[in-house]
């Protein structure tokens, strides 16, 4: 089975090839990366590829996308809708609370991944500082001086690095069972079958966040 898989792999990296000699650019793919986690359909992640395609004046007959479902991602993103609609069941709104404390409410799942990123941010603000760096940000964009660049590459990755080795997401299943299972007076039938709502049966996936650090292009 395994070298079945391999060899329809490889047979389609072939033909990708073929129909596709040049660089894969970011612009192709970042749209449809970035708008997995808003729940873009298939389809829509196929449209999207295809008008980068046309922009690259590349000529294709057919196109699938192809999405494989028990990657620990789509089982992750699964589980958050999940949360977001037995929250809404409960008569509650979506709540949770970013790694430094802070409270959010509503738009989840996505605002939930806005709020790491936005934690990182100021990890990273947090230890430029202490390293006397001149910080300065728009939007996911960080700055610095020039002769500071090297350091803040670094403080960057090692703070992305430090939020990732966290438990990010069994504390965010302990806060949901506490809020609307522990807190909310709902029968004990009830509390036993959200409280399993709120569990995540993700398996994680082999990524070494520690790579990170050496990665050229991770963050650039």
């Amino acid at each position: 089975m395994i070298k079945d898989a391999s060899r329809k792999g490889h047979n389609h990296a072939v033909a990708l090839r073929k129909a596709m000699p040049q660089p894969i650019s970011r612009k192709l793919l970042k749209q449809t990366v970035m708008t997995t986690v808003y729940g873009v359909t298939q389809y829509g992640a196929q449209e999207q590829i295809k008008r980068q395609l046309r922009a690259m004046d590349i000529v294709f007959e057919n196109l699938f996308l192809g999405i494989w479902p028990g990657t620990p991602l789509q089982d992750l993103k699964k589980w958050f809708q999940g949360c977001a609609i037995h929250a809404s069941k409960l008569h509650q709104t979506m709540q949770w609370e970013t790694p430094l404390g802070l409270p959010q409410v509503n738009a989840f799942p996505p605002n939930f991944v806005h709020s790491l990123d936005s934690t990182h941010m100021m990890l990273t603000t947090l230890f430029c500082h202490k390293e006397g760096l001149t910080f300065a940000a728009v939007h996911d964009c960080f700055w610095t001086h020039a002769c500071d660049v090297d350091k803040m590459n670094e403080i960057c990755r090692d703070q992305f690095v430090a939020l990732h080795e966290y438990p990010i997401i069994d504390n965010l299943s302990e806060f949901l069972i506490k809020t609307y299972v522990d807190e909310l007076p709902i029968s004990e039938e009830d509390k036993k079958m959200m409280s399993q709502r709120f569990i995540p049966h993700v398996v994680p996936g082999t990524l070494n966040i520690k790579d990170v650090r050496n990665s050229t292009y991770f963050f650039s």
